[in-house]
C-alpha cells in the first residue's frame, strides 16, 4: 500500500510539472497560428492594392454602434487569399463572439480579432482632408509601419467589436493604446502586420508609442511620418 502511495505521488507530481509546459505549448503553437494568419493578410493587403490603384482596404466597424459597412477590410480582402483568413486569433478568449458589447447601440457581437491602424485609412484625419498615407507608395518605410494589430478583449469604448484602433490619438501614452490592443496576448507581447507584408512580434514598448505624439512623432511604427 506504502508502495502504491508513493507511485501515485510521484505520478502527481510529474503531472504537476508538465502540465505548465504543455499549456505553455500550446499558446506557443496559437500564437504561431496567429503570426502565420497575419502574413496572409499582408499578401492579401498587397493583392488588394494591385487592384485599387494602390490604395490600402478601408475601415468600417465602427466602435460607436454606427451601421456596420461591409466594405471593410475583412470583407475586402476576402477575394484575395488562398483558402480562408482566420478572423479569430486562436488565443482570443473575448466573450463578446457570443455576447454582444452592450455599451454601444445597437449592440453588436465581436467580428474579427484585429484592428488596422487609423492612419493608413481612408477616414483619416476626416473633415474631408484627404489621406496621403493611404496609398502604399506613399508610406516611406513600410517595413517600419503598423499595419495591423490585435484587438482587445474587453468592452473598451467599443473597440471590443471595431476593425480599427486610433493609433493618433494615444499621444505617446502606453495606457491608451493598451485600451485599444490586446498588447500582452502571446507571452506578454502582441503580433503585428507591418506593411511590407511581414507579420512581428513586439512588447507595446518596442514599437516605439511610447515618448511619440500627434504633434512631435518620434520613432513610432504606428506613425506613416516616422522611421526608424
Amino acid at each position: 500500500m506504502i508502495e502504491l502511495l508513493v507511485v501515485v505521488s510521484l505520478i502527481a507530481l510529474l503531472i504537476g510539472l508538465l502540465l505548465p509546459v504543455l499549456g505553455g505549448a500550446r499558446e506557443a503553437s496559437r500564437g504561431a497560428v496567429c503570426l502565420s494568419n497575419m502574413r496572409q493578410m499582408g499578401i492579401a493587403v498587397y493583392a488588394y492594392s494591385l487592384d485599387y490603384d494602390d490604395l490600402l482596404p478601408s475601415v468600417g466597424l465602427s466602435h460607436s454602434g454606427l451601421p456596420i459597412d461591409q466594405g471593410a477590410w475583412l470583407f475586402a480582402l476576402s477575394d484575395y487569399v488562398d483558402g480562408e483568413l482566420l478572423y479569430r486569433c486562436p488565443s482570443d478568449q473575448s466573450e463578446f463572439w457570443k455576447v454582444p458589447v452592450a455599451s454601444i447601440s445597437p449592440p453588436r457581437l465581436r467580428q474579427v480579432s484585429y484592428a488596422t491602424n487609423y492612419q493608413v485609412t481612408d477616414k483619416y484625419p476626416g473633415f474631408g482632408i484627404p489621406n496621403p498615407y493611404r496609398k502604399l507608395s506613399n508610406i516611406p518605410v513600410p517595413s517600419s509601419t503598423i499595419y495591423t494589430v490585435e484587438l482587445t478583449e474587453e468592452d473598451n469604448a467599443g473597440f471590443a467589436v471595431a476593425d480599427h484602433v486610433h493609433s493618433e490619438s494615444w499621444f505617446g501614452n502606453p495606457v491608451f493604446a493598451a485600451f485599444q490592443i490586446e498588447s500582452e496576448q502571446h507571452a506578454e507581447q502582441s503580433n503585428y502586420l507591418l506593411l511590407d507584408g511581414h507579420a512581428a512580434r513586439y512588447a507595446l514598448e518596442d514599437t516605439g508609442i511610447v515618448g511619440a505624439d500627434f504633434f512631435n512623432p518620434k520613432i513610432n511604427l504606428f506613425d506613416p511620418r516616422t522611421s526608424p
